[in-house]
């Protein structure tokens, strides 16, 4: 299996996996952030979290339509910009003292379609590099994207204070994170280094 794993790593478009991991990262962050009971009363919680589920519709659906006309690591990036543009929105949004159930659950909602519109792209490029180890790369993936959520969750909650500052600069980073990890493939396709597969 390691073997497997060093010939998918290197591939440009398995950077796409750990794109889509790291939108999903930026969801999580987003999630632990909520969870703060001064933050979100829990009546506002239960019926807002179905915007996530919505918007991750929503995203599937737009890559359904679009996705056939648009190449994977263009898939990707957009996924990426929307991600970013959300978490800077929401980081505009909480930073001028509006923090409401809203204002937590209204971003989730963007974040799940970004996700949707990046992860079946980043996936099945990530398979597509070396066609026999696509278990390989869909398991590397999937671990990325847990691990990664898990890691920013647990940095959240060591600098949680109970204000909305730490979720911030957590959801800040990850969108960073999400846009340069997102915007590699297609760099590397456009400027013709992308390594062989295999």
């Amino acid at each position: 299996m390691v073997g497997n794993a060093k010939l998918q790593l290197p591939a440009g478009a398995f950077l796409q996996a750990t794109a889509a991991g790291e939108a999903a990262l930026v969801s999580e962050a987003i999630v632990a952030a909520k969870e703060h009971p001064n933050l979100t009363p829990s009546a506002s919680r239960n019926k807002s979290t179905g915007l996530w589920e919505v918007g991750f519709f929503a995203g599937n659906l737009i890559s359904t339509r679009i996705g056939n006309r648009i190449s994977t690591e263009a898939m990707v990036l957009i996924g990426s910009v929307l991600s970013i543009t959300t978490v800077v929105g929401q980081a505009l949004l909480l930073s001028s003292g509006w923090v409401t159930p809203l204002a937590f659950f209204l971003p989730g909602f963007f974040i799940t379609i970004a996700q949707g519109i990046a992860m079946p792209y980043g996936q099945v490029g990530a398979m597509a590099e070396v066609p026999r180890f696509a278990g390989t790369a869909a398991g590397i993936g999937v671990f990325m994207q847990n691990l990664c959520a898990a890691v920013f969750s647990q940095l959240y909650g060591f600098f949680a204070d109970g204000s909305p500052r730490p979720m911030i600069m957590i959801a800040m980073l990850c969108g960073c994170l999400t846009l340069i990890v997102g915007a590699i493939p297609l760099l590397q396709k456009r400027l013709g280094t992308v390594p062989p597969p295999g």
